[in-house]
């Protein structure tokens, strides 16, 4: 039980994280066209397999090697974290206050600004669609889905696993990749939160030394 603890620790603790990261790409990919059974089971597949991963790798013992509790690149991630979930609830509500102005009117000037806040999240989906448009032109792909749904080209566009693009797996594999590219802008932003806690280091010991001129030479 004790080899699981660190992994079901980490789990709770990234679950909010990553629900919140997602909410703004799973709202909007769910009113654009994503909003059958067979996509909303896509996209929440693809969002538990990030959520698992997160947790596999933070309570991982290569990880903890080289990133241990508490040091400042564990803090950094941290912060980075809760800065992409603020960021999200802060999009999210935008949208609300969109929605509630009116869904067929310009959105007032004072909202403009939290739904910039989304334009991450709607540039991932939109490079996530061009992936997967890419990927069901291949040859491979394209043998797959008349392995999975026959030869008719008219039964396959209507199959609930490998038909059009948000059908199953073409939704699960476009979440993947989407999730990809938040990860990818998470770590950018740690890497920014990483940065800000030198500098505070740095201006913190500064100040110090400023207060205690002897500490400069000893």
């Amino acid at each position: 039980m004790s080899n699981h603890a660190p992994f079901f620790r980490h789990l709770k603790a990234w679950t909010p994280y990553v629900l919140l990261i997602a909410a703004p790409s799973f709202g909007a990919a769910y009113l654009v066209e994503f909003n059958r059974p067979q996509s909303i089971v896509g996209m929440v597949g693809g969002i538990a397999v990030f959520l698992v991963l997160f947790a596999a790798v933070w309570s991982s013992a290569w990880f903890r090697r080289r990133v241990p509790e508490g040091c400042p690149w564990d803090r950094a991630l941290t912060y980075g974290a809760r800065a992409r979930a603020g960021l999200s609830v802060l999009g999210l509500f935008g949208v609300l206050l969109s929605t509630i102005h009116g869904t067929h009117s310009q959105p007032p000037p004072y909202v403009i600004p939290f739904l910039m806040i989304l334009m991450p999240d709607l540039l991932s989906g939109f490079l996530s669609g061009l992936f997967i448009n890419w990927a069901v032109q291949s040859p491979f792909v394209r043998t797959v889905r008349v392995m999975v749904a026959g030869p008719d080209a008219h039964e396959r566009s209507q199959s609930l696993v490998v038909g059009d693009v948000n059908s199953l797996v073409p939704t699960f594999v476009t979440t993947l990749a989407q999730g990809v590219l938040l990860t990818l802008m998470l770590l950018l932003l740690a890497l920014v939160c990483r940065g800000c806690m030198s500098l505070h280091a740095g201006w913190k010991s500064g100040r110090a030394s400023m207060g205690n001129p002897t500490a400069a030479l000893t």
